[in-house]
C-alpha cells in the first residue's frame, strides 16, 4: 500500500515537459551550425532533444519521489513495515549510464562548442552523484518494521534489531519548525536514534506515532 501522496499524472507531465524544452532550448549554445543551412538547422533540434533528454533523466534522479515512493506494507498480527523500493538503485544507475551515453552520441554527431559541451556534460554527470552521495548511496534498501514482538531497521549502514522485551524506553523527538523527527530507542545497554526524515518517512509521521501511542504506550518516553 503506497500512503505517500504522489503528484497528479498531469502536473508530473508539464513539469517535465516543461523542463525538457527549456533545456532543450539553451543547450543550443553548444551547437555550431549556420542559420542559413535548413539541414543542418533540423539535424540541431534533434541534438537538442537528446540534450533535453539527458537533463530528463537527471531530473528522474535527483528528484526520485517522481519513479519512486516509500511504501507501507501491513501484515498480520499488527506487524507494519515502511520501506523503499529494492529495485531503486539499479534503476537509477540503469538511468544515469544513459546520460554519458547521450554526451558521447552528441560529441561525435555534432559540431559543438566545446566550453558549453564540457559545462552542459559535467553539470549533467555530476549533480546526480552529489544528490545520491548527499541522500546514502545504500538507502535503496532502508526499512522500518514495527510488530508486537520488535522494532527492527535499516537506515544506509545503520542497522539494528530490538526485541521489545529488550526495549526500556522509546521517545519521540520532534522539531516542528524544520518538519523534523526522530525516533531514539533506549535499552539497558545502549540507546539508538532513528532519524526518519533521513529514511525519508515524513509522510508517514502521524501513522508512525498513533503505531507507537496504540502498542508502545507503556514504554513512551516524555
Amino acid at each position: 500500500m503506497k500512503v505517500r501522496s504522489s503528484y497528479p499524472v498531469e502536473f508530473t507531465a508539464i513539469v517535465l515537459i516543461s523542463i525538457f524544452l527549456l533545456s532543450a532550448v539553451f543547450t543550443h549554445y553548444m551547437f555550431d551550425f549556420s542559420s542559413d543551412d535548413a539541414a543542418e538547422r533540423e539535424s540541431i533540434y534533434f541534438g537538442m532533444g537528446w540534450a533535453g533528454l539527458a537533463v530528463i533523466l537527471v531530473t528522474f534522479i535527483v528528484w526520485d519521489e517522481l519513479l519512486f515512493h516509500v511504501k507501507l506494507k501491513k501484515a498480520p498480527e499488527d506487524v507494519i513495515l515502511f520501506r523503499n523500493s529494492p529495485n531503486k538503485l539499479i534503476i537509477q544507475i540503469i538511468l544515469y549510464l544513459g546520460i554519458p551515453a547521450i554526451c558521447i552520441f552528441i560529441y561525435f554527431n555534432y559540431k559543438i562548442n566545446t566550453i558549453y559541451f564540457v559545462l552542459w556534460a559535467a553539470a549533467c554527470l555530476v549533480i546526480p552523484l552529489i544528490k545520491k552521495i548527499s541522500s546514502g548511496i545504500n538507502n535503496y534498501n532502508d526499512f522500518l518494521l514495527f510488530s508486537p514482538a520488535k522494532i527492527e531497521y535499516k537506515n544506509n549502514k545503520k542497522t539494528g534489531t530490538f526485541p521489545i522485551s529488550d526495549i526500556t524506553f522509546l521517545k519521540i523527538i520532534k522539531n516542528e519548525a524544520i518538519w523534523s523527527e526522530k525516533l531514539e530507542i533506549g535499552t539497558k545497554e545502549t540507546s539508538v536514534i532513528i532519524d526518519l526524515n533521513e529514511m525519508e518517512l515524513e509522510e508517514f509521521f502521524e501513522y508512525i506515532e498513533l503505531y507507537i501511542h496504540d502498542h508502545y504506550a507503556h514504554l513512551l518516553k516524555s
